[in-house]
């Protein structure tokens, strides 16, 4: 029997095949159903290795109904990648591993979910997103019910639309809260998962009611509920779900200014990335929980009295310049150029005024090489807001001036209001 190792993408995957005779074949295909028909319809049935993720399911059932033996691996069991350079990560040789992995039997097997399940946990998955964005449709519908004259009295998101129509918002206005959702229906989902007795489920319910909680700032559930889920993803030893659970927890105690529990979980947090980095190599995931920590960092340096202010805010800089480089070495330009922007506000709150406008003008023209149209337009905000504070008027007046542009360039009104009155400032102060 041949063994084969798949590196699935979602556009196109990289296979490795070890035949009997001990031949090794590599190709290139689409990640589609013909191009894999093309590969594995008319051959003897094989055993393959696939990880799981995004595509693998449907991916696995399409080969198991050419004859084929599938595993879908867990990506997490360490022993699957023995064989592969921690330091240098290419399809190539991600497929290579898998395919002797497959060869060895070194692998663990993921919990491969029914098709009820995967209905109920995409409904979940979309309603994550909703949620996130809930917050900053509140915020956006905010501003033009000021530019009518109506203030929507404060609450929780809850009863935002109750308290928007206390406050007789023109039409146009009530109509952009027709999308939100309400905090409800992730309790039913939690509910609805306790009765089927799926922990699964349940972790992710409880994670996205979480969410909710943590942007309508019920900062006390939201924590409950996260050290719940915390607790099931150890008990299941899934370290990537423990960090961004962690990633979660640090973000509610560093919103509810519980500068303590904040300091536990970014202690915590460092440690499992370190850890899975020593494992796995370095990660999307690890490098953006190091960025959060660095954030924290930049947070809680207000809180202290020189010197130990600039201590907190040189620790974020490191940080933040060590994601930056790791990103870049990795071919993670996004990661990169993001922290190369927070970088550059680190910079302008130690007062280096000279070494943040210069750094400011790399990230932004880094943003803009890589098409990241938001990052630029932020770096460029927060730039003329250095410039100002550093009394360089006439560049500040033209930072923000361009920072208008782009954000309306994007469409984001929201900040496009924050641009203008910061524009309308500086010209006042040149006056």
């Amino acid at each position: 029997m041949d063994f084969v190792g798949i590196d699935l993408h979602k556009t196109s995957s990289q296979i490795c095949t070890l035949s009997e005779g001990g031949e090794l074949t590599e190709r290139r295909i689409k990640t589609t159903k013909a191009a894999f028909d093309g590969v594995f319809a008319d051959r003897a049935p094989a055993r393959i290795l696939v990880e799981a993720s995004t595509e693998s399911e449907w991916v696995a059932q399409h080969l198991e109904s050419l004859g084929h033996e599938v595993i879908v691996a867990d990506p997490n069991f360490a022993p699957m990648y023995a064989t592969r350079d921690k330091k240098i990560k290419t399809d190539k040789r991600d497929a290579r591993a898998l395919c002797e992995a497959c060869r060895l039997g070194a692998y663990r097997p993921a919990h491969r979910t029914s098709d009820r399940q995967r209905r109920i946990r995409a409904q979940l998955l979309i309603r994550t997103t909703l949620v996130r964005t809930r917050s900053k449709y509140i915020s956006l519908i905010g501003s033009p019910a000021r530019r009518e004259g109506c203030r929507i009295a404060t609450g929780g998101s809850d009863n935002f639309v109750t308290r928007a129509e206390a406050a007789n918002l023109p039409g146009h206005v009530m109509a952009a809260i027709a999308p939100l959702f309400e905090r409800e229906i992730g309790r039913q989902a939690v509910a609805a998962a306790r009765l089927e007795g799926d922990t699964l489920l349940l972790r992710l319910a409880q994670g996205n009611l979480a969410i909710a909680l943590a942007d309508a700032q019920e900062y006390a559930e939201a924590r409950a509920l996260f050290l719940d889920v915390l607790r099931m993803y150890e008990d299941a030893s899934e370290p990537s779900e423990i960090i961004r659970t962690l990633s979660h927890l640090l973000h509610v105690d560093t919103s509810a200014k519980n500068w303590s529990g904040a300091s536990q979980w970014a202690q915590r947090l460092t440690d499992k990335c370190i850890q899975l980095e020593q494992t796995i190599g370095v990660t999307e995931m690890t490098l953006s929980a190091l960025g959060n920590i660095a954030t924290f960092h930049l947070n809680l340096a207000n809180q202290f009295p020189e010197p130990l202010q600039t201590e907190r805010l040189e620790k974020a800089g490191d940080l933040y310049k060590h994601i930056a480089e790791t990103g870049r070495q990795n071919n993670m330009q996004r990661i990169a150029v993001i922290a190369e922007s927070q970088l550059s506000r680190t910079l302008h709150f130690l007062r280096r005024y000279d070494e943040a406008d210069e750094a400011f003008e790399d990230s932004i023209r880094r943003a803009d090489s890589l098409g990241l149209a938001k990052v630029a337009a932020d770096s460029r905000f927060n730039h003329a807001l250095m410039l100002a504070e550093a009394e360089r008027l006439d560049r500040a007046a033209i930072a923000a001036a361009d920072a208008v542009n782009r954000y309306y360039a994007i469409g984001d009104r929201a900040s496009i209001n924050d641009a203008e009155n910061l524009h309308t400032d500086i010209q006042n102060q040149l006056r």
